[in-house]
């Protein structure tokens, strides 16, 4: 009779841990997210699912034409959060495709100034997207085969000594707005036919300099690791990363100036967990999480939250230019914005590579 009553109450303490379980399974939210590399890395995801008992799915894209398509293809609903370069916030907006942010919310204060209130994440007074991620392009070259005086222009890119030995990010957006810089243009995403016209015309007398058009960040920075590039318009994420690694690589941007780059979070019009979302958005704008998120495995780069530095290194804060200096050397771009004929750029990008 004993052992009935025990294999009884061993079967009904089965079976409510089993609803246990099931409830919980039930109420554990899951977050989809659709980023560049570095944001779904596990030192910065697991710690968010511990903390609100969630599931985070991610998708990591290489350039916004892929995000857009991406987005655009998957069923209504499917993203919670999304992770555009500065240019394509304003517009996700307008198109409302994006949640209005309530900048208390997060701690914009905290900042770097150029970030507190970053125009381009702002349209008509209202927030729509967290600046996560920052930095510039400028001439990313292997200090055993070039001199820093070399570099002090674009030009150096079409120096014949160099044939074979360029790469390139395989992005029309930031390499037709640095060579617009190059012609002189303040604000290059505005240029004309005719000046589009000089920077394919220059683009097409690089090619035969180029040895690789690199698909992702990671290439380009294999190809000047592994050194069969020595010299490649890029961004600053180049130097950091490689630097790291023991690699002799410095970077500079030219005299004619370059164009920068920063990467927002915004939460999509139609998510299924906004507050969720907006807990995830708050987690990777605090200082810790934006220093993980500097330092990630994928690539190192800057980020917008000023007291990141405080769990970096004197040495990562240095490499990253997360200081003075580098909002000083930040001065010294333009921000990018979608080209006036946007097309038009695809066009003459499709004939530099198929050159």
């Amino acid at each position: 009779m004993k052992m009935r009553i025990g294999f009884v109450t061993l079967v009904m303490s089965f079976l409510l841990l089993l609803v246990v379980c099931q409830s919980t399974m039930a109420e554990e939210k899951v977050l989809n997210i659709l980023t560049w590399a570095g944001y779904n890395e596990d030192q910065i995801i697991v710690p968010f699912e511990q903390k609100y008992s969630c599931k985070v799915n991610s998708k990591n894209f290489n350039g916004d034409e892929q995000l857009i398509t991406r987005w655009e293809t998957a069923p209504k609903g499917t993203w919670d959060v999304v992770n555009p370069d500065d240019q394509w916030v304003e517009l996700f907006a307008k198109q409302g495709k994006v949640r209005e942010l309530d900048p208390s919310k997060y701690p914009l204060q905290d900042f770097f100034p150029r970030y507190q209130k970053f125009p381009q994440h702002w349209v008509d007074g209202k927030l729509y997207g967290v600046a996560t991620r920052w930095g510039f392009y400028g001439i990313a070259y292997n200090t055993k085969y070039i001199k820093e005086s070399e570099v002090d222009s674009w030009k150096i890119l079409w120096d014949p000594k160099y044939k074979g030995k360029v790469g390139i990010y395989d992005w029309y957006i930031p390499n037709i707005g640095n060579f617009g810089r190059y012609i002189g243009l303040e604000q290059p995403y505005d240029m004309d036919n005719e000046q589009l016209k000089k920077v394919e015309k220059l683009l097409l007398e690089l090619k035969p300099n180029v040895g690789t058009i690199a698909l992702t960040a990671s290439d380009l920075i294999s190809a000047l690791a592994n050194e069969s590039v020595w010299i490649s318009p890029a961004g600053e994420w180049a130097r950091v990363t490689l630097k790291e690694q023991g690699h002799p690589i410095e970077h500079q941007v030219p005299k004619e100036g370059s164009v920068s780059w920063n990467e927002a979070l915004c939460i999509t019009s139609d998510s299924k967990n906004p507050d969720l979302a907006e807990k995830f958005i708050q987690w990777m704008a605090s200082p810790e999480i934006q220093a993980k998120l500097a330092w990630a495995k994928a690539f190192h780069a800057a980020t917008a939250n000023r007291k990141a530095t405080q769990f970096l290194t004197p040495e990562q804060v240095d490499l990253l230019r997360m200081n003075d200096k580098g909002m000083e050397i930040h001065n010294k771009t333009c921000f990018r914005k979608i080209p006036k004929d946007e097309q038009a750029w695809k066009d003459v990008w499709q004939k530099f590579k198929a050159e």
